[in-house]
């Protein structure tokens, strides 16, 4: 599980997502950590790009 400030940082450096991709997921899903509680396919869901999708599940 990610603390919060964790969660915010790695989806403001995942490829693919932007201010815009980040501010749709805050609106859909409420919270970073939610964000990264989610599965590919939620994310799939959400708008996200395969090479998000990727990063998210094997981040840095």
């Amino acid at each position: 599980m990610y603390e919060e400030n964790q969660a915010w940082l790695l989806l403001w450096r995942t490829p693919g997502i932007g201010s815009r991709t980040f501010s749709h997921l805050l609106s859909v899903v409420g919270a970073p950590t939610e964000v990264l509680l989610g599965t590919p396919a939620d994310w799939r869901q959400w708008g996200l790009s395969q090479r998000s999708i990727n990063y998210l599940t094997n981040p840095d």
